[in-house]
């Protein structure tokens, strides 16, 4: 839950909330479609209003996202968790020296910038295992591991169970993903 007080722009909230009350008031074609978009621009909208109220070290890595060294180099990471990523590459990406770096991103983000990329790393492998027919190796080394047997370590250590078992018992089809294509049944 997050308590919003009133801001200067307060107002884009009272008008998407306005709009989505007579939106809902009588069905017509689209309506549902209107009311989920709706409700997404308002979610922005108090993520920007609640971002913008943090003080420092405030919201983990959400709040660190608007801090203009930190949400870049969080943004790095979230797009290429497989880079070998130090503290002094991305502390020279972002305009900070090594230690300056890791003081302001542990700070901000509540943890170490490797601890981080490593929860990252394995938050992206389980969404790949659970949604995709990727060979662990391909996934391994999509996150970052070279080899499957440190990626397989870390993996054990971070969820408890191996990639194989991981993919086994959290996907609905036992691992196995099926094709959607419908079968035809020629009859007499």
């Amino acid at each position: 839950m997050l308590l919003l007080k009133p801001a200067e722009d307060g107002e884009w909230r009272e008008a998407i909330l306005r709009r989505m009350v007579s939106e809902s008031a009588r069905e017509r074609p689209g309506q549902g479609i209107a009311l989920s978009r709706l409700t997404e621009v308002l979610f922005v909208e108090v993520l920007r209003s609640w971002t913008k109220s943090l003080g420092p070290g405030e919201g983990g890595w959400l709040g660190a996202m608007a801090d203009p060294h930190i949400g870049p180099a969080l943004k790095l990471i979230h797009e290429r968790p497989d880079r070998p990523w130090t503290l002094d590459d991305l502390g020279q990406r972002v305009g900070l020296g090594r230690s300056a770096f890791s003081a302001r991103f542990t700070k901000l983000v509540g943890q170490s910038m490797y601890r981080y990329l490593i929860v990252r790393r394995m938050e992206e492998a389980a969404f790949l295992l659970e949604t995709s027919d990727e060979g662990i190796a391909q996934i391994a080394s999509s996150v970052g591991y070279e080899t499957v047997a440190a990626f397989s370590k870390v993996f054990l250590r971070h969820h408890g169970l191996s990639p194989g078992r991981y993919r086994t018992s959290h996907r609905s089809d036992g691992g196995q993903r099926q094709s959607n294509a419908l079968e035809v049944v020629a009859t007499d």
